[in-house]
C-alpha cells in the first residue's frame, strides 16, 4: 500500500462532484469462515459488482466506489459508497434488504450461522448519502480517507491482495484548478484558511502554514476558492480562471 496509492484513492473521492447523485454506503463482510486468499475475496467483489450493474443499472444507478479492509479477526470486508442519479435511489431499507440477499447468496457456503447473517452481518449498514447533509456525508468521506491511511488495516501478513481500492461505472467530477501564489498572497490565503477551520473545527484547516510547499482544498468548489482569492494577487496555472 505505496503512499501515492492513498493520495490517489483520496484525490479520487474526494474530487467526486457528490451533488448531482444519491448514494449509499454499504460495509459487506464475512461471518464465521471466508475464502482462504484474497482471489477469492475478489471473485466474491467481482460477483456483487456484476449484481449491482445488473439489478440497478437500468434503474439510475452511476457509479461505485470500494475499498478493502482487514478486520482485527483477520477477516476481509469491503466499503462500498453506491450512487444513483439524483432522485433514482432506492430508499435506504429497500437497497439494505437487496444487498443483504446479493451478498448471501454470494457468500453463503464461507458461513454456517444462517440466523446472524440474515440480521445484517453481511451487510453491516446502509445509510443515505447527501451532498447537502455536510455531518454525514464528511464523515463518511472522511472515516475511508482516514482509514486508508492505517498502516495496520492495509497489513496482511505479507498476502498478496491485488488493488485495495477502485471505482467502477462513471463519475462526475468538479472542475480542478491549479492556482500558484506568492510571497505575502500565501501568508493571506493560509490566514483565511486557518481562520475557516477555527469556524467549522477542523484540525487540518487550523494547523496549516505559509511554510508548506503546497496543499489541497478539496470538497468546498469553485465558491471556497473565489473567498480565498478575493483582493489575493495570484495566477491560476490549470482549470477555469
Amino acid at each position: 500500500m505505496s503512499a501515492q496509492s492513498r493520495k490517489r484513492f483520496r484525490l479520487r473521492l474526494m474530487s467526486i462532484d457528490w451533488s448531482q447523485y444519491d448514494a449509499h454506503w454499504v460495509t459487506l463482510t464475512y461471518h464465521n469462515e471466508w475464502p482462504p486468499g484474497s482471489q477469492g475475496w475478489k471473485r466474491d467483489l467481482d460477483a456483487f459488482e456484476r449484481r449491482l450493474r445488473r439489478a440497478w443499472g437500468p434503474r439510475g444507478w452511476q457509479f461505485a466506489t470500494w475499498r478493502l479492509e482487514r478486520q482485527r479477526r483477520g477477516a476481509p470486508h469491503y466499503h462500498v459508497i453506491v450512487a444513483f442519479a439524483k432522485g433514482a435511489g432506492p430508499s435506504a431499507g429497500a437497497f439494505r434488504r437487496w444487498c443483504t440477499q446479493a451478498w448471501l447468496e454470494i457468500v453463503g457456503g464461507w458461513g454456517s450461522d444462517w440466523a446472524a447473517v440474515a440480521y445484517g452481518v453481511h451487510v453491516d449498514h446502509v445509510v443515505s448519502v447527501d451532498r447537502h447533509d455536510r455531518p454525514q456525508l464528511g464523515g463518511i468521506l472522511g472515516y475511508l480517507v482516514s482509514e486508508h491511511c492505517k498502516v495496520d488495516q492495509n497489513a496482511w501478513a505479507g498476502q498478496a491482495t491485488g488493488r485495495t481500492w477502485g471505482v467502477w461505472g462513471q463519475a462526475q467530477y468538479v472542475d480542478e484548478r491549479v492556482i500558484e501564489l506568492s510571497g505575502d498572497a500565501v501568508a493571506i490565503v493560509v490566514q483565511r484558511l486557518n481562520a475557516r477551520g477555527a469556524e467549522v473545527g477542523s484540525w487540518y484547516l487550523s494547523n496549516l502554514t505559509d511554510r508548506w510547499p503546497g496543499f489541497y482544498v478539496l470538497g468546498d468548489g469553485p465558491a471556497l476558492i473565489d473567498q480565498l482569492l478575493e483582493g489575493v494577487p495570484h495566477r491560476v496555472l490549470c482549470g477555469s480562471p
